[in-house]
């Protein structure tokens, strides 16, 4: 009876933190009165950005970046958003490890050693723009001085995690892979977008690019694209099933 008393009052906290979430996307509230409510210990777990929460992350981005924002920390939290990437490969991304004919990352030095990271066309896009602002050795350049843009984590604070405070870089990374197991690809096929050991595209795939993994690529970050850039038409499933209950 206990467990099934603590699984209700989980699936009940869960939908009123959507509920209020979709209100507010879709204008209801201009916030959300549940935010910052402390969760129990069984609600602790990994958080993934559901279709509500990236549109509210991709707000925040676009506000930063009215407000003057670095480009190089508003185009670093869209390719973590875009790639999976771990929050080190895309800090310290080298100019000769992008590689856009193919739509792959060339990663030299990663967690897991050499790898091959196939990327979607959306962040392709946004390697490529960053590409022609900086210049040197690294995709994000030092404001000042030799070396990669080291600003990320305060910037993070400022822009997400004030709002969304259980939100991290590795956030970004988990809701890549539960984004590809939504679309329908399997863990093999996240797993070697993601790097993952075992699962990485090797020393095999060094010079072309497997196809069917940048189509997959391209699929999971047109649809995280879709959303953070507000252009994806929203679904709109929650507030209907909130209106309904009430008015039902």
């Amino acid at each position: 009876m206990a467990g099934e008393l603590e699984s209700a009052l989980k699936e009940e906290a869960k939908r009123t933190h959507r509920e209020m979430d979709a209100l507010e996307a879709q204008g209801y509230r201009t916030d959300n009165p549940v935010v910052g409510v402390r969760k129990a210990a069984y609600e602790k777990r990994e958080r993934r950005l559901d279709e509500v929460a990236y549109r509210r992350f991709g707000r925040r981005v676009r506000a930063a970046e009215r407000h003057g924002e670095r480009w190089q920390v508003l185009s670093m939290i869209r390719l973590l958003a875009l790639t999976g990437c771990r929050r080190g490969e895309i800090e310290g991304l080298k100019r000769s490890e992008v590689d856009l004919k193919a739509q792959a990352l060339r990663l030299g030095d990663t967690k897991t050693g050499k790898s091959v990271r196939p990327i979607g066309r959306a962040a392709a896009a946004e390697l490529e723009a960053a590409l022609q602002r900086g210049t040197g050795t690294y995709v994000f350049p030092a404001a000042r001085g030799n070396g990669f843009y080291k600003g990320l984590p305060k910037s993070w604070q400022s822009i997400v995690g004030r709002r969304f405070p259980d939100v991290t870089p590795h956030t970004l990374r988990h809701s890549y892979a539960s984004m590809g197991e939504d679309l329908g690809f399997t863990l093999p096929t996240i797993g070697a977008l993601l790097g993952h050991a075992g699962h990485g595209v090797t020393a095999g795939y060094i010079h072309k690019v497997d196809a069917a993994l940048v189509a997959a690529a391209n699929r999971i970050a047109d649809e995280i694209a879709g959303m953070i850039s507000g252009k994806k038409a929203f679904n709109g499933a929650a507030v209907v099933d909130l209106m309904s209950r009430k008015h039902g």
